[in-house]
């Protein structure tokens, strides 16, 4: 029986099989930004003597608050700015900084087969490049972090299958609510859903991060789309893939 593409990658990353049906699987990419990254960059700094797996394997912004809008949010931003440069971390600041899921791809740092992890539920949005690409909590992204490794339950696969085309005023998030409405806000859950058909070649990269990027709103894992010559045209004119 034919492999998924998402079995593929999981395949490739796992570092070792481990009790309960969890994997411990490699992360090629962790993406920090200022809400959910400083408390484990202090936790790994107190107690771990601020060592990471490979700070190559980090990207960090400013993301959520920007400018900060108080105090205590302009001191998430120093801490993890603070920390960035102290570790070489790739960092964009205020001025070179946005949305976490629109910077990743519009700089490179996401590739085809790639493992992505950030403590952002949204992360999903990058399986548009056929990525597997999930959200985490702070804890488990400071052992990405520490360890460059998540330790997860092997979710099933999903496969859904669109075909003809969008007509008229009908836009990818149309797309993804008209899943959401058939599969269920929660039908999602343990799965990931593999968009495939005529519909989802026919979108443009735009379009399918909107579609990924919905698919924690199923209750999904992730979402992942199959890399095609749209995916390679995007990234052959996007600067450091």
């Amino acid at each position: 029986m034919p492999r998924s593409l998402f079995d593929k990658v999981w395949d490739a990353h796992v570092v070792e099989e481990l009790p309960g049906g969890n994997a411990l699987v490699f992360m090629d990419l962790v993406v920090a930004h200022e809400i959910t990254t400083p408390p484990g960059a202090i936790a790994i700094e107190k107690e771990f003597g601020d060592r990471l797996y490979d700070a190559k394997r980090i990207v960090a912004m400013i993301d959520h608050v920007a400018p900060a809008k108080d105090s205590a949010t302009a001191l998430q931003a120093q801490t993890v700015r603070t920390w960035a440069k102290r570790q070489a971390i790739r960092f964009h600041d205020i001025g070179d900084n946005g949305i976490c899921h629109v910077i990743v791809p519009e700089r490179g740092y996401v590739t085809p087969g790639m493992t992505v992890c950030c403590g952002d539920s949204h992360t999903c949005t990058l399986g548009a490049f056929g990525a597997f690409a999930l959200g985490i909590g702070t804890t488990a992204q400071a052992g990405a972090m520490l360890a460059g490794c998540l330790i997860l339950q092997r979710p099933k696969v999903m496969r859904v299958e669109v075909t003809g085309e969008l007509q008229g005023d009908a836009t990818a998030k149309d797309l993804a609510l008209t899943v959401i409405a058939t599969i269920g806000f929660r039908g999602g859950t343990g799965y990931v859903l593999e968009y495939t058909g005529s519909a989802i070649r026919a979108l443009t990269m735009e379009q399918r991060m909107t579609l990924c990027n919905m698919a924690i709103e199923a209750g999904a894992t992730t979402g992942i789309i199959a890399p095609d010559a749209t995916t390679e045209a995007y990234l052959a004119a996007t600067p450091g893939a």
